[in-house]
């Protein structure tokens, strides 16, 4: 019998390097709709190029199988993939004053399924987002713990967050490597626990608006 194994795939590749992310815009000009709601628009928009169908992680739109737009890849090794990658974003003004923003975001156009039917795959693409959230929520709490921040040398920080990135990555391919991209239905109940035990915990941190402070 030929098996096929569930394959959840983040884009912590595309933007690894905080510089290579997409800029911070102080103006909101964007009119897209992320999974139609309506309280992540703004959020999105402050992306100075956002890729029109990209949602921000929230905790009142959870994925459905209509945000895997993708086409996948063939031949399909796998069942699904999903997208994921962190956006930030920090640095000082002229008057010391430091300014950060971290985004979890789902790339729909990037993620995609050859099953749309089974909950318990679609879950397991959750928790992968979930897990992208977790760790922008560290970056968060790490960002706002800097002591002067203005005044550590910027390789300093660069090495925090870099950090942050390999930690997410090891993450992500624990979570597959124990719940067997998600076959492993008891391995993955204690993941489904743990990473919202996880996001409880950092509760705190979840506010993805830009946040300035010295």
């Amino acid at each position: 019998m030929k098996y096929l194994i569930f394959l959840s795939l983040f884009c912590f590749g595309f933007f690894t390097n905080p510089e290579s992310a997409p800029k911070l815009s102080t103006t909101s000009n964007s009119s897209s709709k992320i999974h139609n709601c309506e309280h992540n628009n703004e959020a999105l928009s402050l992306l100075s190029h956002p890729t029109v169908n990209d949602m921000v992680w929230s905790e009142e739109c959870l994925l459905t199988w209509a945000d895997f737009v993708g086409e996948p890849e063939l031949p399909a090794y796998h069942i699904a993939a999903s997208a994921t990658y962190l956006h930030e974003e920090h640095g000082c003004s002229e008057s010391g004053e430091f300014t950060y923003m971290v985004k979890a975001i789902f790339a729909p156009e990037q993620s995609w399924s050859l099953d749309k039917t089974s909950k318990e795959l679609l879950k397991h693409e959750q928790i992968h987002f979930d897990l992208t959230e977790y760790y922008a929520r560290l970056m968060r709490q790490m960002f706002n713990s800097l002591q002067n921040p203005c005044s550590i040398p910027q390789e300093n920080v660069a090495a925090l967050v870099n950090q942050l990135y390999e930690d997410l990555e090891t993450a992500h391919d624990l979570y597959d490597d124990y719940t067997v991209h998600g076959v492993n239905k008891e391995q993955q109940h204690k993941w489904n626990v743990i990473v919202n035990r996880s996001l409880n915990q950092l509760d705190e941190y979840k506010n993805a608006d830009l946040v300035s402070r010295r």
